[in-house]
């Protein structure tokens, strides 16, 4: 895919705010139908690849990113992403979905793996012991996407989806990896896939 490089020194490519908001690079590549979104400030890089589907109308989103900012610091880069892409695509008209990825990003975002796994480690449903969800393990797929939702694990994400009329809802789990932490096995990493939908009516 041709995703902008993100392994670059912050530093050198540091880009200031300008009236709140952050300066969108946007490459696109029609050979993919898609287009990559970035922005890099100080001590943070998000970039969005936004994907036309194939096979039917609408697109998705998946975000990759390198950012030392705490979470909620994250949110002034992301709006400006967010705005952009709502703006390129006539408000959000065709989103599916966002797909964020694995947890463990090995930066800053790794504040949602560590909510993630506290939370399951205070629900009775999940066994500690053997690691895995009490009773049908078919029903994990619904169930951790359900803690994520309930919880507000992505509460700051969501928040912003939410701030546009759209409603940011954890659909899918995958690869999920439990660990042992202090004597109990507990899922710490996997990847997540929401649902985008429209909280409010499109205006006309």
């Amino acid at each position: 895919m041709a995703w902008i490089e993100l392994a670059v020194s912050l530093a050198a490519l540091a880009i200031a705010p300008t009236a709140g908001a952050y300066e969108v690079a946007k490459q696109e590549d029609p050979t993919y139908h898609e287009t990559i979104y970035q922005v890099t400030a100080p001590h943070c890089v998000i970039a969005w690849e936004v994907q036309r589907f194939a096979d039917e109308p609408g697109f998705g989103i998946s975000e990759s990113s390198k950012c030392d900012l705490p979470v909620a610091q994250q949110v002034a880069v992301r709006d400006s992403i967010l705005d952009r892409v709502m703006k390129d695509t006539n408000g959000f008209q065709g989103v599916r979905n966002f797909a964020w990825g694995a947890l463990r990003r090995g930066d800053a975002n790794d504040e949602y793996a560590t909510r993630f796994t506290a939370v399951i480690g205070k629900l009775p449903q999940w066994d500690k012991r053997n690691g895995k969800l009490i009773g049908d393990a078919a029903k994990r797929h619904h169930f951790l996407p359900d803690v994520i939702n309930k919880e507000g694990v992505f509460h700051e994400v969501a928040d912003e989806f939410s701030a546009r009329g759209f409603t940011l809802h954890a659909a899918d789990v995958e690869t999920v990896i439990v660990e042992n932490i202090s004597g109990q096995k507990l899922p710490v990493d996997c990847t997540v896939l929401f649902n985008v939908i429209r909280s409010t009516p499109a205006n006309k």
